[in-house]
């Protein structure tokens, strides 16, 4: 489960970066179109590694949707 989450985080900050790179005024509407896909994808695999872990019965907060889960170290 700790995988998931890890993943899941990692997926999140790709999305937040992606969010970025979108909302930059320098972007043309051409180069968001070229790589909408992509961001898709991302939003399509944190949707996947949600419906993953309330599978196994962890039904994560929105706190942890939105900002990512905690981690706890080894």
């Amino acid at each position: 489960m700790g995988d998931l989450k890890q993943k899941y985080n990692a997926l999140l900050k790709r999305y937040r970066n992606a969010e970025k790179w979108i909302d930059d005024p320098a972007r043309t509407r051409e180069e968001i179109e070229k790589y909408y896909g992509h961001y898709l994808q991302i939003i399509n695999g944190l949707n996947h590694y949600l419906a993953q872990l309330k599978r196994m019965g962890v039904f994560p907060t929105t706190k942890e949707i939105l900002e990512g889960f905690i981690l706890e170290r080894p």
